[in-house]
């Protein structure tokens, strides 16, 4: 069966976490001795099942630590978790948890300002003053007495920088590192999703402790501040009794205060070609939008997810060059600063597919362009063993019918039209013929164009539109009643004529 395709519609082808969080770091990679101040969030506790409110945030922020290669020493003169109970810390890359802390279940600001010079005292005495400093406190002290204002808690804060800063003790650093974590949001009920009451206080706390650290920062001890409160403020998701963080929360906390101190760099987004792009431009360049803390990009790129290193640059544009026509671009941009490498996302575009100058809309394909024996590729309409079963082949033989047809649209085919598409090889098709039959395609004609899916007139057994790469598709009528098929072929490309 011989079957002409004159086909009168066409689709124009149209080629810190939420929260904020302080910029400080220092410009090398260690801390020295580290201290940690704090009440049972920070203390950790050992009855919670590991990972989960058992190992404290402290444990999170070795592991970043430890993969950054920092040079540190946790100092204190506790050495167990709640209630004298010691949680069990795993090694972390061959590298064991030092778990000393001045952290306390229950105690308050004002008992660890009181106390503060017996326990720097001890601590200078063992291993030297601390260099650095975390103050996780001021949550129980307004719990246990209603009458305590948000200054007095401030000032009990304070009173701890003093004393670490050498202010009110002997003990102290004057070149100290000291970092203030806010007051965490409570939550109540059955479902941890009721706002404590409280947690209006605890607002007016965070926001004097804000103030606090500006304040005590000196030319040689610079304070910072850090608020959470902003990402645990959504129950019940980080806490695991509406107080103390879960493994997810502490994750949270201790990869937090990591970044204030050795700033990680972001991801990159925003990629332009976007992502899945398809039709981009042969001389389209790359650009996205930095992650946050980068210092320079390493570009990766190709045409496979195997991708390669490109450059190392500090812009966000990068100009790949001339692109090659209907071609899959993959690439990568990871972010990078003194402190890390950050993988980023993979992307993908198409570019646009190359120019048929002479096969332009109005459209005619009568396969002369193509050497017989050309495999023209199928996809969901044709189905057979083979890509032979959409082969080029030679026509020796002018269909009249078809002539005059062609003529009628400004085609003139004449003798020099001797090729067609043969579609034998069994085919199973939606033309309802017997898959013995011999079935091809001389020509498909379009002279008029149409936006969107063409019109699928009743009358009709084969439909045309244009893919956004430029390729033809066929929409072959179910003579039957069964459903409608598309055939595209790939090979075949077409771009819209003025």
């Amino acid at each position: 069966m011989r079957v002409l395709l004159c086909l009168m519609t066409i689709t124009v082808v149209i080629i810190f976490f939420g929260a904020e969080h302080c910029a400080w770091a220092e410009n090398d990679l260690s801390l020295g001795r580290v201290l940690f101040v704090g009440d049972s969030i920070t203390e950790g506790n050992a009855l919670r099942p590991n990972g989960d409110g058992n190992w404290s945030w402290r444990y999170a922020f070795w592991e970043k630590l430890v993969d950054l290669g920092v040079n540190y020493q946790f100092v204190g003169t506790r050495t167990n978790n709640a209630y004298g109970r010691s949680s069990t810390y795993p090694d972390y890359y061959g590298v064991e948890f030092t778990n000393r802390h001045e952290s306390i279940w229950g105690t308050t600001a004002l008992e660890r300002g009181n106390n503060a010079p017996v326990y720097l005292g001890n601590i200078l005495a063992v291993s030297g003053a601390p260099d650095t400093a975390v103050i996780f406190l001021g949550g129980n002290d307004i719990p246990l007495d209603m009458s305590v204002s948000a200054e007095t808690v401030r000032d009990r804060v304070k009173a701890i920088i003093d004393h670490c800063q050498g202010d009110a003790s002997v003990s102290g650093n004057a070149a100290m590192k000291i970092l203030i974590i806010s007051v965490l949001p409570r939550f109540t009920g059955g479902n941890l999703d009721i706002p404590d009451v409280r947690n209006a206080r605890f607002e007016e706390i965070n926001d004097l402790l804000k103030t606090l650290a500006d304040v005590e920062t000196t030319p040689s001890s610079e304070v910072a501040f850090l608020d959470l409160a902003p990402d645990f403020n959504s129950p019940p998701g980080l806490l695991y009794d509406g107080t103390h963080p879960n493994g997810a929360g502490e994750t949270l906390v201790g990869n937090a205060v990591c970044d204030v101190f050795f700033p990680l760099a972001g991801i990159a987004t925003n990629p332009l070609p976007a992502a899945g792009s398809t039709g981009v431009a042969w001389d389209a360049d790359l650009s996205w939008t930095a992650g946050v803390n980068t210092v320079s990009h390493n570009v990766y790129g190709s045409t496979h997810s195997a991708l390669t290193l490109l450059t190392n640059q500090t812009a966000t544009t990068y100009d790949m060059g001339a692109l090659d026509p209907y071609t899959t671009y993959y690439w990568r941009i990871d972010e990078v600063n003194e402190y890390s490498t950050t993988t980023g996302a993979l992307w993908s575009f198409t570019t646009m597919p190359p120019p048929n100058t002479t096969n332009v809309l109005p459209y005619l394909e009568s396969f002369e362009d193509y050497a017989v024996g050309t495999q023209l590729g199928w996809s969901n309409g044709w189905h057979a063993a083979s890509l032979g079963a959409a082969t080029v082949a030679s026509n020796t033989t002018i269909n009249a019918a078809l002539n005059s047809y062609a003529v009628d649209y400004g085609y003139s085919m004449s003798s020099n039209h001797t090729r067609y598409l043969d579609l034998t090889n069994d085919v199973a098709n939606k033309l309802n013929v017997p898959t013995s039959s011999i079935i091809s395609v001389d020509t498909m004609i379009c002279a008029t164009y149409c936006y969107g899916k063409p019109v699928e007139y009743a009358d009709l057994q084969a439909s045309l539109h244009f893919n956004d790469y430029g390729h033809p598709v066929l929409w072959h009528r179910d003579m039957s009643g069964g459903s409608n098929r598309w055939t595209t072929f790939e090979q075949v490309t077409v771009l819209a004529g003025d």
